[in-house]
């Protein structure tokens, strides 16, 4: 099980702002630091979004593991 952060836009629900390489507390961790002390990168990931919260990911989804795009 991966984890990613999503956030709302105008237009568009549960938009990638950032993923996360790590357990289910680590991911908490990051979105509780994003939303109470981000950081200079934070603020420009985080810009647009409103409603952050954690989604669980399955590896099949993880399109932004896939090598091809990687290439």
């Amino acid at each position: 099980m991966g984890y990613i952060i999503v956030g709302d836009t105008a237009s568009f629900k549960d938009c990638l702002v950032t993923v996360i390489n790590g357990s289910r507390s680590f991911a908490e961790k990051r979105l509780e630091q994003m939303l109470y002390a981000p950081t200079e990168n934070d603020l420009l990931l985080m810009k647009g979004h409103k409603n952050l919260r954690i989604k669980e990911t399955e590896p099949k989804d993880e399109w932004w593991n896939d090598p091809f795009l990687a290439n």
